[in-house]
């Protein structure tokens, strides 16, 4: 419902909870720890309201709610808040930070290349990435060694989106991208949660470190556009997918500028979220060993020793159950963000215009109201007769709606392909002692890494 339908006369609000403590306090809790923030918020009601510094936060946490947001009413919950607009500074106007009609000529150019078939054109490179990190597993299991699967993941995926989207090696100045994502995103929580605006533009340590990396990662991957331009050669990968891609309703095609914007948020949004997911996925198979050896044994029967291929999906159903199941307990993105454009009321609650409104995924996969057992990792609770009634919006890992992510396939068989091209190699328990703690940044990461130790299988 948007103001224009809107009589202050007539709508009956409710009041929403409140978070308790001052603006400061408020601010120093949720930037300490978002995720511990949420649940407490969730303690006081279905709608909450946080005083965060300079803003209001507003947090849904019911499916409809989310609904309303993502698909109903999605209009008018625009990406105008202060972490896409740090985004922004980044990654400039791509598909994550746009949006309106740029947005909408931007996925209509985009979403041929992220169809199945163009995706599965990629598997290749996905799966021979997946064999070298296997291979440097199997050299850690034969030692007995212990490994932070968190780092290697990140290494795997950066390695994977280089191949995929640009055909190149991590190697030479691809190095580089690596060490700018990092340092870019290492910031992003920063500019999001400081209470004045446009903290990017303070001049501290962090700081010059993030725009040196933005510098590098622009220089790079613009150096890439221009010399594929330049060969005219025609590669699997997204580079020629995107050089090559053109408006349905126009005939447009990407200007070099956008097609640097979308090519860097795809690889800043892309890497580290499939790397942290792949990460608390195998984390949640150490902590479960019988899961772990039912996978093997759905690999070993469909794929048996060669590598995996995309066709070997379809025929991979539990493996596709722990996936949703690692990111229904452990979400890359564990809490979404919009602003209201206009007044709007979500179930008697008036949330007025300009507001921050948040989605916290987080929260919703574990209600214990939405979910039997909601801790318990339990990939069987995604057969189809144990999902009868429930609700659509209990589980929005990637978003939805008009916009959810793009990259959702992509991410999906990479994360697949990864999973059982590694689990072919070794085995794996928890490293004593070193029990994982979430960290959650831009994307739900691990403090101190995901250690596993290996062995031969």
């Amino acid at each position: 419902m948007s103001s224009a339908a809107l009589d202050p006369n007539e709508v009956q609000t409710k009041e929403p909870g409140r978070m308790l403590g001052s603006r400061f306090t408020q601010l120093r809790s949720w930037v300490a720890d978002p995720l511990a923030f949420m649940e407490r918020a969730r303690k006081q009601g279905d709608v909450v309201v946080a005083d965060i510094g300079s803003q209001q936060m507003w947090m849904l946490f019911k499916p409809e709610y989310i609904e309303h947001v993502l698909l109903k009413n999605a209009k008018n919950y625009s990406k105008n808040t202060r972490g896409y607009r740090a985004m922004r500074v980044a990654v400039g106007q791509g598909l994550v930070t746009s949006d309106g009609d740029l947005w909408k000529r931007q996925r209509r150019i985009a979403n041929p290349d992220f169809h199945r078939k163009s995706i599965a054109k990629m598997a290749d490179a996905m799966v021979d990435c997946s064999v070298e990190m296997s291979e440097e597993w199997r050299a850690s299991a034969a030692q007995g060694e212990s490994r932070d699967v968190g780092h290697d993941m990140m290494a795997l995926t950066l390695r994977i989106s280089c191949r995929t989207f640009f055909s190149v090696d991590v190697s030479g100045g691809v190095d580089r991208i690596g060490d700018a994502s990092t340092d870019i995103l290492g910031q992003f929580l920063f500019h999001m949660s400081f209470p004045v605006s446009k903290p990017e533009y303070l001049p501290t340590p962090g700081n010059y470190r993030y725009w040196q990396s933005l510098k590098v990662l622009r220089a790079e991957v613009q150096k890439m556009v221009a010399d594929r331009r330049a060969s005219g050669a025609q590669k699997h990968d997204l580079l020629s997918m995107f050089l090559g891609a053109v408006d349905e309703e126009t005939g447009e095609s990407m200007s070099d500028e956008q097609l640097r914007d979308e090519l860097i948020t795809m690889l800043i949004a892309g890497h580290e979220t499939t790397a942290n997911a792949l990460a608390w996925c195998l984390h949640l198979l150490a902590e479960n060993p019988e899961v772990l050896t039912r996978l093997q044994a759905e690999i070993d029967e469909v794929v048996g020793d060669r590598p995996p291929t995309a066709a070997d999906l379809p025929n991979l159903p539990f493996a596709d159950r722990v996936l949703s199941e690692s990111l229904r307990l452990f979400p890359p993105a564990y809490v979404f963000a919009r602003c209201t454009e206009e007044d709007d009321v979500i179930d008697g609650h008036l949330i007025p215009a300009g507001s921050f409104v948040t989605l916290p995924a987080w929260v919703l996969h574990r209600d214990p109201r939405l979910w039997d057992s909601p801790l318990q990792f339990d990939p069987d609770r995604w057969l189809p007769e144990r999902g009868e009634g429930r609700e659509k919006f209990a589980y929005f890992p990637f978003s939805g709606g008009a916009r959810k992510c793009i990259g959702d396939r992509f991410a999906k068989m990479e994360s697949l392909l990864a999973l059982a091209t590694l689990l072919q190699a070794v085995t794996f328990t928890s490293t004593a002692g070193r029990s994982p703690v979430t960290n959650p940044s831009i994307t739900l990461g691990s403090k101190g890494g995901i250690w596993l130790d290996l062995s031969p299988r």
